[in-house]
């Protein structure tokens, strides 16, 4: 790697460190009566839409949250897994659960799961492919100005037992260029440990989100070994009580990979999506979209686009009904 990428590969690793240290250097010089705007609650959740990838950092009880992607990818005509130059569909499931453990400061317990569906291009048996288990932990600390920021660790096991070739492997390499940030959902026979941090700013009904993580993928048999670095942006706004506008933007960028080149070792997202922020559950529907050359783009994938279905379980709705001009809650 050049003295240049390994410059900017720190940065983005160092950033999000330097930032969660002057909000945890801000929170404890200001007392809440010198901040503007307090919040009562600092771990309440926001009225602000909550992201579809992402978990909503300080929810007081069970999440619950599914979705379901549904993508077209356009292969190149030279690859490794013998993709033809036809469009080739691909869905991924998602289940992902969460559990507080502790109150203050609010500790998770969490997991999710991915399986991948398709045929290969050219025909072929419709395939189920299940993706590895990702178990972990995190804690987050809030404070009264709408700044939440933690961090956490975990691993995913080696679930994914479906070979290096063939059919599940090609329908594998679908899933992940259509939702590159879970690339690692879907490598064959490794173990992955991951770590990243969370920043979370809120203003009423406006919140923006960011994640940055570290994986490190170890083969085990027939799998490969990875390294790869995971941003993940959100930006949202509640337009009114009932919709929730939202974009989210996600680079995955591959350190070590010995089955992707140089140039192509960088891929970034860009995701839309609407929620209704209904009492209970709140639906979402999105689109992805790569940005430039997307995952495996050299020599595998040239394009992709893809819709996204999903929705969130709320146990703790509030009240439901929120001025958007104030931020404020507004009672029964």
């Amino acid at each position: 790697m050049s003295r240049v990428r390994q410059a900017v590969l720190a940065l983005r690793i160092v950033g999000p460190l330097l930032s969660l240290t002057s909000a945890a250097r801000v929170a404890t010089a200001a007392p809440p009566s010198q901040t503007a705007d307090p919040i009562d609650d600092p771990h309440a959740v926001p009225i602000a839409p909550r992201p579809p990838t992402l978990p909503e950092l300080t929810h007081p009880d069970y999440e619950i949250s599914g979705e379901t992607t549904l993508g077209v990818v356009t292969p190149s005509f030279i690859n490794a897994l013998n993709y033809n130059s036809s469009d080739t569909a691909a869905i991924v499931q998602r289940l992902a659960v969460e559990v507080p453990l502790l109150k203050s400061p609010r500790i998770y317990a969490g997991g999710s799961y991915e399986v991948a569906l398709g045929s290969p291009p050219g025909g072929g048996d419709f395939k189920a492919v299940p993706g590895n288990l990702d178990l972990y932990g995190r804690i987050v600390w809030a404070t009264r100005t709408g700044m939440a920021f933690g961090g956490g660790v975990g691993t995913l096991l080696p679930t994914a037992q479906f070979g290096s070739t063939g059919d599940a492997a090609t329908v594998a390499a679908a899933a992940q260029a259509i939702r590159p940030w879970d690339n690692a959902f879907f490598l064959n026979d490794t173990i992955t440990l991951r770590g990243f941090v969370d920043v979370r700013a809120v203003s009423g009904p406006f919140v923006i989100q960011f994640r940055e993580g570290m994986e490190g993928s170890l083969g085990l048999g027939t799998g490969a070994d990875q390294v790869a670095a995971i941003a993940q942006l959100y930006v949202g706004y509640r337009v009114i009580p009932l919709l929730g506008v939202g974009l989210e933007a996600f680079e995955t960028y591959l350190v070590e990979s010995p089955t992707v080149a140089n140039g192509a070792r960088a891929t970034f997202t860009l995701s839309p999506s609407l929620r209704l922020m209904t009492r209970y559950v709140q639906p979402m529907v999105g689109f992805a979209t790569s940005v430039g050359e997307p995952l495996f783009g050299l020599g595998r994938v040239d394009g992709f686009w893809a819709l996204r279905f999903g929705a969130s379980v709320v146990w703790d709705p509030g009240t439901g009904k929120v001025d958007v001009g104030t931020g404020a809650a507004v009672p029964n």
